[in-house]
């Protein structure tokens, strides 16, 4: 009876362990099952975060390139806002030089009608002042135009041929800035020297003005400030005494 009663009571026991056991055992899967739930939901949302900082890394690169686009879109807009003011100025100034060479040959053909005995009195001009004022016009073209050593041998012609007509100072003057165009300064300097010289000197106090800036950018800044001092006493009332200030205000960097 002893024995039977002590088998009931480890039966019990081990039915007891048995049942407590199976509780643990789904305690602990029921929390490994959540864990991994976690785990698998943390694993998508890094998937999220890692899939959103590629798309914003390609929208980046995308606005990059459209930026630089743009960028270069700018830049040859501004080159050529750059370019036609330019062609603008040169126009400006062609347009200026032909009324300029018009009212000259008015100016001459007057003369020459108006003047008693002209047509046996005076030498005959190797060219008519009509045709001098033409060539004139074809270099100054050919200026604009960066044909400098064409419109060189134009305008020394001009000059050669005569040095007393109204426009021989302008054919001097743009001579020079042929050679300043191309970067021969001291030959520059050499044709300005000479406008003052020839036709009816209005282009004095260009030429000196462009002979100081020749030797500013042969670095000779003493030469240069001679050189405006002397258009300041020569040429008082010119407007370009102004700008010459200002390049001697701006020091050893100016740059015309």
């Amino acid at each position: 009876m002893g024995v039977l009663r002590l088998m009931v009571r480890v039966v019990v026991v081990v039915l007891s362990i048995a049942f407590f056991v199976s509780v643990w055992a789904q305690s602990v899967d029921k929390e490994l099952e959540e864990k991994r739930k976690e785990l698998e939901k943390k694993a998508v949302e890094i998937l999220d975060l890692r899939s959103a900082l590629i798309i914003q890394q390609a929208e980046l690169e995308q606005l990059r390139a459209e930026l630089e686009r743009l960028k270069s879109q700018n830049q040859l807009l501004c080159d050529s806002l750059k370019g036609k003011e330019a062609e603008i100025r040169n126009l400006k100034e062609l347009i200026r030089a032909i009324r300029e060479d018009k009212k000259f040959s008015r100016t001459i053909l007057e003369n020459i009608k108006s003047s008693p005995g002209s047509d046996t009195g005076k030498a005959v001009k190797e060219i008519s002042a009509q045709e001098y004022s033409s060539i004139y016009s074809e270099a100054l073209s050919l200026y604009f135009a960066k044909e400098y050593k064409s419109s060189i041998e134009k305008f020394r012609y001009l000059v050669s041929v005569d040095r007393t007509h109204p426009l021989a100072d302008n054919a001097q003057y743009w001579l020079g800035e042929c050679y300043y165009s191309m970067e021969r300064y001291d030959e520059a300097i050499s044709a300005f020297e000479t406008v003052p010289d020839l036709g009816d000197g209005n282009k004095t106090d260009a030429a000196l003005f462009k002979i100081a800036l020749g030797y500013l950018k042969l670095g000779d800044r003493k030469k240069a400030e001679e050189t405006f001092r002397k258009l300041r006493m020569v040429c008082p009332e010119s407007k370009l005494i102004e700008r010459a200030k200002e390049y001697l205000n701006l020091g050893e960097s100016f740059r015309e």
